[in-house]
Formats: structure tokens, sequence, C-alpha cells
């Protein structure tokens, strides 16, 4: 599908490596020379997403959350969502990360531009309920004043809100 999607043609088989090590817990831990990895697994965007903690260095390889010029963009779950923000929380309010780099944006040095990340997108997921579940509007002003991306993002916006009326609708009984 990607190579539909973008046009291209291989001249080589496409192939995968094979895995090593699967992560199927938090916490669990791998040793690679004087680096410590502990990994925490972070559905909501994807159903198999993946924190990495790199140690000592403090260094948190945050996948696809916590970006500063993405809102969140859940393909999988927003409870997953909002569960793995929490634990983002955690990891940051530990004192164990000192450089977060998220999959797409910048990285974050200070615990404060951290935590304003995370406020950033829990407040998002809040707004994303309160249409949903209450029919309130959604302030997409606030939105695009602070994401930068309106005409590549707006569809992920929308989207978004579609996810979220499908598992509020499975959620009822």
């Amino acid at each position: 599908k990607f190579d539909d999607d973008y046009y291209l043609r291989r001249d080589y088989p496409l192939s995968y490596p094979s895995i090593a090590e699967a992560i199927g817990q938090d916490g669990q831990v791998l040793q690679a020379g004087d680096a410590k990895l502990t990994f925490f697994l972070a559905p909501g965007h994807n159903p198999d997403g993946l924190f990495t903690l790199i140690e000592p260095a403090g260094i948190l390889l945050a996948g696809d959350y916590l970006s500063n010029v993405e809102f969140p963009f859940v393909y999988h779950s927003f409870r997953a969502y909002e569960q793995t923000l929490d634990k983002a929380e955690a990891l940051i309010r530990s004192g164990r990360v000192r450089l977060l780099v998220p999959g797409h944006g910048d990285p974050a040095a200070r615990p404060s531009e951290m935590l304003r990340r995370l406020a950033d997108s829990q407040a998002y997921l809040r707004e994303a309920r309160a249409t949903v579940q209450e029919g309130k509007p959604f302030p997409e002003e606030a939105l695009w004043q602070r994401y930068a991306f309106r005409r590549n993002q707006a569809s992920y916006h929308r989207a978004n809100l579609e996810l979220l009326r499908l598992e509020v609708e499975n959620e009822r009984p």
C-alpha cells in the first residue's frame, strides 16, 4: 500500500528484519553496552507503539507522542492514547527523562516543555471528547494557532473525531 500511495517502483524485493527481542510488557529491559534500554508499551496512536527510555543518558524516544508540531493522531484508540499519556507523565515526573525525542518535531530538554506538550495533547483529547460526547464545538481556531500545518493536518483532526465517535458508539450498552 505504501508503494502504491507514493507511486514507488522498487527494483528489489521488500524485506523486513527479523525480530530479535519481542517487547511484550512495560519495564522490559535490554542492555546494549553501557546503555540500558527500558521499554514501555504505548498504544493509542497505533496498537503496537513503544516508548524507549535510554539510561543513563535519560533519553526518552517517544515515537508518535508529545510532538510540538502535531496534535495527537489517533489511529487505534482514544482510551489507550489517554492511558499512554498518563504513562508518559509518570516517566517525565520521575526525573529519569532528560531529553524527550518525539518521532515528529523537535526534541525537548526542559521538563516544563515536556509537560507543556503533555498538557497540549491531553487538552486536545479532552476537547475531542467534549465535541463527540457533549456536542460542544471543537475550538478549531485555537488548534490551528497552536499547530501551524492546518492544510496537511485538518484531515487527521476530522479522522480523529470520526474514530472517537465510533469508539463512543461501541461503548454504549
